[in-house]
């Protein structure tokens, strides 16, 4: 085992998500990711950021986003983050949440 529940999504607090941000590995698009959350958070607003996207050619990296963007009906985001600059992002998104939900 990963160590990674793959039905964590499933737990009853997921169902009060707003959104989902899902991050997925850029050089394996198709492959490993959890299917359950899908289903789990279907009918709320998705984006996806494929990260390392810098070690993907430029090409198939705009034909990758667009058939996901296509078929699962979500924006497709490449992005070059790192953990710290994630950290980072994930904070200020919840910041912002606050400040939208509390003014």
């Amino acid at each position: 085992s990963s160590g990674i529940n793959a039905e964590w999504p499933l737990r009853p607090g997921a169902r009060a998500t707003d959104c989902v941000i899902e991050m997925h590995d850029a050089r394996i698009p198709f492959t490993g990711r959890n299917h359950l959350a899908n289903k789990a958070y279907e009918g709320r607003p998705k984006v996806l950021l494929l990260n390392k996207a810098d070690l993907v050619n430029p090409i198939q990296l705009k034909a990758i986003c667009k058939q996901i963007s296509v078929q699962e009906s979500m924006p497709v985001i490449p992005t070059w983050i790192t953990v710290s600059l994630c950290n980072t992002l994930v904070m200020h998104s919840i910041y912002c949440i606050q400040f939208a939900v509390y003014n």
